[in-house]
């Protein structure tokens, strides 16, 4: 069972944790948002994650996103 927080036990196993916002190709559309990024930031930075706002169309962050996530 993985750790549901940034505070839990990482003594077995510690894994980076992303949260992704896809979609980011749509940004200028506000309509089509879901959620603001600032929520996204606020609730990553809850959980101890980082947060890419990425596009698999254009390929926006992904390799960023990645790059962290390998780090």
């Amino acid at each position: 069972l993985l750790p549901h927080s940034p505070q839990a036990s990482c003594d077995d196993l510690c894994l980076p944790i992303l949260l992704l916002a896809t979609k980011a190709d749509l940004r200028p559309s506000h309509s089509n948002r879901w959620i603001d990024p600032s929520k996204g930031r606020e609730l990553a930075r809850d959980h101890g994650a980082a947060f890419f706002e990425v596009s698999a169309k254009t390929g926006l962050n992904v390799i960023d996103a990645l790059e962290h996530l390998v780090r």
